[in-house]
């Protein structure tokens, strides 16, 4: 244990219950919350961490505090403390044990318990990102009677996880790993669904599939057959256990390609959620250049104040959230605050804020009639600009002791204050006061506000301006690039089609806020779909996306080989859309090889392939397809096809 751990460590206000767990650097304890917010689960970084260790323990923060989804822990608070360690607050939860939860009725509750926990998954993988380290402890799992109440993945390891490495040099828990990752290989989505294999195996049979030492593990997960030690006579259905050696393939390739597949295999065709979903907190895109600014301003000679402004919903907001994040996981000290909500703000409320957010208190910032503050023991009557220069100049004291008390001897705190616009005239003519004539800049101060730059002789932020002490950012409308990077950001894989980027930007001027509200409201309407590796919008996509499909007209098919004649077929006499695994068994074709098969017929637009929860599916691009390949494909063959084809659809409508 690190030798800056050995006492609980928590932030101003926690109350220390137990630890739950600790390693030389990371500590987990329960703790209760402040202001009656109930328990929590605080973990701990220690200041002496190596660097390496910081940087997943922040880049896990970041991403459970950006992509937020109902099967992801989210991060409540995270931020510095003494001695350099950082803490990360997330909910508590009480748990259940998922192997006895799932023993009690292993053939009803194993298919839901899969489905449950490949959500999040799914949801990670669409955007790019990887969960890195999925395993039994890093499930939070709750459970009434029949119904799973919470199943969240915990924890994640996002980028370290993308390329294994030389042994001993591993990110990750070996028992979980995928073999590719022991081989020094590139990691990819396949490689998370590798851990559930390994997860579920665990969970469900109550035994960990491959034990010892992590050479022994790394030996075992590279060579030994994971299907041979899967459990005979089991009451958990024979497909779950089929779609878990699925996952358990030593190969990538013979992998369930995606976790919406393998909720097919173990549950049943539109098992799946919509996989088309709009995290809580969308990309912040169009801003990135903003970003740099800033940070070149904050290490500039002379910074003292920084303003963004925009109207309401250009992201301002956001954007400070962006601010405050990359300080505290600098280790700089940060007030932020927000204006007074509503239309009537009380006198010397946003002073009082500012104070409070610092945590110093001023007692005789509380209004007595709509001018006058009042101290029990001394009164302060401003009835002229000399009394509030006096009044300034005590605040001001009391202001930089505590800022020295923040950062004793480091770099100067920054106090950021969103809406600083709905701020009270005595409130925002302090702010300017501390700002201008603070000894040696010991604070920096990031304002947002709805209008446009201060004029001079209209605002109390004229004076920084007018001695160029203010930097001003105003944010623009997104422009039809930045609306496509972020619909790809927030709505996963795939390229926005044009028709799409289109609709977005005129339906929401580029403004960030009706963006969001926009494409919510598509997906939850279902119109948002993913056609052949494109995101489109129903209601303006056609057949298939632009230039997809060959003119209308005749079709030669003359030119295509038999085996590709009879795929067109296949799929023309299969009369609905169906995935690759139905066509696979029509056509005898080998598991995983019907994609490449059938890619040269999208490419003439010929057959339409469309992503959905359950995965991809295949339908003819147009109905003048049928009637040319169907002549081309010898009868007797034709009537096979056709035997074969509602066989196995009435196998599917029977299960």
């Amino acid at each position: 244990m690190s030798p800056d751990m050995k006492a609980p460590v928590l932030p101003r206000g926690y109350e220390h219950e137990s630890v739950l767990r600790e390693t030389e650097h990371v500590r987990v304890s329960v703790a209760r919350a402040p202001k009656g917010r109930g328990r929590v689960v605080v973990k701990v970084l220690s200041g002496g961490a190596p660097e390496s260790t910081r940087n997943l323990f922040l880049e896990d923060v970041r991403l459970r505090g950006e992509l937020l989804h109902v099967g992801i822990s989210p991060i409540l608070e995270s931020g510095p403390l003494a001695g350099g360690a950082f803490y990360a607050v997330s909910p508590f939860v009480e748990t259940t044990d998922p192997h006895r939860w799932i023993s009690r009725a292993p053939s009803r509750r194993a298919a839901e318990f899969i489905r449950r926990l490949a959500e999040p998954i799914a949801f990670l993988h669409e955007r790019g990102h990887l969960h890195g380290d999925i395993k039994p402890s890093n499930l939070l799992f709750r459970a009434e009677a029949e119904e799973i109440r919470e199943l969240r993945l915990t924890d994640t390891l996002p980028r370290a996880f993308r390329r294994g490495g030389r042994f001993g040099m591993l990110v990750g828990t070996p028992a979980y790993l995928a073999p590719e990752a022991f081989r020094g290989e590139e990691i990819d989505a396949r490689s998370d669904l590798y851990s559930l294999g390994v997860t579920l195996f665990e969970i469900f049979t109550g035994e960990a599939l491959f034990s010892g030492d992590p050479v022994q593990l790394a030996r075992s997960h590279l060579l030994t057959p994971a299907r041979g030690l899967l459990p005979a006579g089991s009451a958990i259905p024979k497909q779950v256990w089929d779609a878990i050696a699925a996952l358990l393939e030593k190969e990538p390739a013979d992998r369930p390609a995606s976790a919406s597949e393998l909720v097919e295999m173990a549950v049943g065709r539109g098992a799946s959620r919509p996989a088309v979903v709009v995290p809580a907190l969308p990309p912040l895109v169009g801003r990135e250049e903003i970003v740099e600014r800033f940070r070149a301003w904050l290490e500039s000679e002379g910074k003292n104040c920084f303003l963004l402004s925009g109207p309401r919903g250009s992201g301002r907001t956001r954007l400070l959230r962006r601010f405050v994040s990359d300080l505290r996981f600098e280790g700089r000290s940060v007030v932020a605050l927000a204006g007074p909500e509503g239309e009537a703000v009380r006198p010397f409320e946003g002073a009082r804020r500012l104070f409070e957010a610092a945590g110093a208190e001023v007692p005789f910032l509380r209004a007595e009639g709509p001018d006058r503050p009042k101290d029990a023991r001394e009164p302060h009557l401003l009835r002229s600009a000399d009394d509030e220069v006096r009044l300034f100049r005590a605040l001001r004291e009391r202001w930089e002791r505590r800022i020295r008390e923040m950062a004793p001897g480091e770099s100067a705190p920054v106090v950021v204050i969103d809406d600083v616009d709905r701020f009270d005239g005595f409130s925002l003519r302090l702010v300017a006061f501390l700002a201008l004539r603070s000894r040696d800049a010991s604070a920096c101060f990031v304002f947002s506000r709805a209008e446009p730059a201060p004029a001079a002789g209209q605002d109390p932020l004229a004076e920084l301006g007018a001695r160029g002490l203010l930097r001003v950012e105003h944010l623009a409308p997104l422009g039809p690039g930045e609306v496509s990077a972020w619909l790809r950001g927030a709505l996963g894989s795939g390229a926005p089609a044009d028709d799409l980027v289109a609709e977005a930007h005129e339906a929401s001027g580029g403004n960030p806020a009706r963006l969001e509200a926009t494409v919510r409201e598509w997906a939850a309407r279902g119109l948002i779909r993913r056609r052949q590796g494109a995101i489109v919008l129903l209601d303006r996509a056609g057949p298939l996306p632009p230039g997809a499909a060959e003119p209308q007209g005749r079709i030669d098919a003359s030119d295509l080989s038999p085996r590709r004649k009879e795929v067109t077929g296949a799929i023309a006499l299969a009369a609905s859309p169906r995935p690759a695994r139905f066509f696979e068994r029509l056509l005898s074709v080998r598991a995983g090889d019907f994609p490449g098969l059938v890619a040269p017929l999208i490419e003439r637009g010929l057959v339409l392939r469309e992503e959905t929860p359950r995965g991809d599916i295949y339908s003819l691009a147009r109905v003048e397809v049928r009637d040319a390949v169907e002549a081309l494909i010898p009868e007797r063959r034709r009537r096979s096809l056709h035997r074969e084809a509602a066989r196995l659809m009435e196998e599917e409508g029977s299960g």
